[in-house]
């Protein structure tokens, strides 16, 4: 079995996971069974715009899994093993994070922005109050009250959380198979202290940043292990806070820009966006997704602007076929736009009204890409029975931002059947080859809780326990089939 529980971290690097999550004693086992270079080869396809998803780190350590490479491509009959992990996914340094993605709006980072030497600032920024809910309603909590010490105690009992779990690692290292089995329930039982200690930890350091606005080098540190924590769990709304917090207070730390620039790209906050990972990237300190999205970006918003006008016509009218879907961790509220793909729309109402994806698997969600279902044998390459034309081709088809519903399938055209998946960001690279005929509009941030692994893996995922149609129009809603198959 190997030292693949271990984390081999220094007591320094430690604190930089207080953002990063922690996995409970049931994830650490999962991965425990499973040798460090466990992980399948990496997948090629045709989309792989720099979606590198490697592994699990704990501060730079090897507790938490394999490598692997995953291609951005919704494969209906395509899948491959990983060693997923929440356990702090990378180790902390500038641009060594992944992507994120959630708010349906521009949220304005930087409406007032200014970039220049080597800081990023914003003058006026309306997501500089850290407390209350997010703009997709999330819960954040709040950063006031405090005592001075409420941090330095924290971090006191994490540091001597550390330094046990350093202790261990040296023991297990020199130790036989047998006798690091002996060693591996304290080790469990320290990492879930850990996941306990974080929360309050986390809003301790939040606290201890809005009172002291860079004064403390370790809890600046610490302030971009969160922001980047958020972006890379997809939870953007929250980093679109955090980050404001420090554009506010002007962090001229080389990592902030291309944090913040990530997450204002994921937020639909385009033209933020672009100042800040411009700045990243001439101070050299922008990572390879990075530079994608800024490559990007001129087209992403002018695709959103269109896609903007669309949806406003929408709203005014109100009249889009909406279903919902209730899933393992909550539920998510789709509409579909039957205006520009009636044919899958008409196949996916058609489906959910027979109930067949009530107790279906999400059974592959990348992190910071998107979330898929739709299988009923779970592993990526089962259908309805029969395939569906592809709606790509019409004037006016939709394109893939954050929270878009997209179907997945092969590389042959018109094989889409009834596998699905939701975007986590905009994925420019897909637009024009899989068919976009809906998107959440209420639930984004469940989509930030949905178990991250591949198809064939071992971690148990979430599923959708019962799919609804809330509303549709006054005809029916049949597909129209191209050829039978799985």
């Amino acid at each position: 079995m190997g030292l693949h529980w271990l984390r081999t971290g220094s007591v320094v690097a430690a604190a930089w996971a207080v953002a990063m999550g922690a996995p409970t004693a049931i994830q650490a086992q999962s991965r425990f069974s499973r040798p460090l270079d466990a992980g399948a080869a990496p997948r090629s396809s045709t989309f792989s715009p720099g979606s590198t998803y490697s592994g699990s780190t704990f501060s730079g350590s090897t507790f938490s899994g394999s490598n692997n490479t995953n291609s951005n491509y919704p494969n209906s009959n395509y899948s491959n093993s990983t060693g997923t992990g929440s356990f702090s996914p990378g180790s902390f340094s500038p641009g060594a994070f992944s992507s994120g993605s959630l708010s349906s709006g521009n949220t304005g980072l930087l409406p007032n922005s200014r970039v220049s030497g080597s800081r990023v600032s914003s003058m006026k920024s309306p997501l500089s109050s850290f407390s209350g809910t997010t703009s997709s309603g999330s819960r954040i909590g709040r950063v006031s009250g405090t005592a001075p010490d409420d941090f330095a105690d924290l971090i006191g009992q994490w540091l001597a959380i550390d330094e046990q779990l350093d202790v261990i690692t040296q023991q297990a290292r020199a130790a036989t198979l047998r006798d690091q089995e002996v060693l591996r329930p304290r080790y469990l039982q320290l990492v879930n202290q850990a996941h306990e200690l974080l929360p309050s930890l986390r809003m301790a350091t939040l606290r201890e940043y809005r009172d002291r606005p860079n004064q403390n080098p370790e809890v600046t540190m610490l302030m971009l292990g969160i922001l980047a924590h958020r972006v890379r769990s997809d939870q953007i709304d929250e980093a679109m806070q955090v980050a404001s917090m420090m554009l506010e207070a002007e962090c001229d730390h080389l990592a902030l820009p291309n944090l913040a620039g990530r997450a204002a790209y994921c937020a639909h906050d385009f033209d933020s966006a672009e100042l800040l990972l411009t700045r990243a990237k001439e101070l050299n300190a922008i990572e390879k997704v990075s530079e994608d999205y800024l490559r990007d970006v001129d087209v992403v918003r002018s695709r959103w602007n269109v896609e903007l006008q669309v949806r406003q016509r929408e709203e005014r009218d109100d009249n889009l076929p909406r279903v919902l879907l209730e899933t393992t961790k909550g539920n998510i509220t789709l509409e579909l736009f039957e205006n520009e793909a009636p044919q899958t729309v008409g196949n996916f109402v058609h489906l959910v009204d027979s109930g067949f994806y009530n107790g279906l698997t999400f059974h592959r969600v990348v992190a910071n890409f998107m979330g898929q279902s739709g299988c009923p044998k779970g592993d990526g390459y089962g259908g309805p029975g029969y395939s569906i034309m592809d709606e790509v081709g019409r004037v006016g088809h939709r394109n893939h931002f954050s929270g878009s519903l997209s179907m997945a399938k092969t590389k042959d055209p018109n094989s889409a059947g009834s596998q699905f998946f939701i975007t986590f960001r905009p994925v420019p690279e897909l637009d024009g080859k899989h068919t976009v005929f809906g998107r959440v509009i209420d639930g984004m941030p469940v989509l930030a809780e949905l178990q991250r692994r591949e198809a064939n893996s071992r971690i148990e995922p979430d599923r959708i326990l019962r799919a609804e149609v809330l509303r549709k129009q006054d005809h029916p809603y049949v597909p129209t089939k191209t050829r039978q198959g799985s």
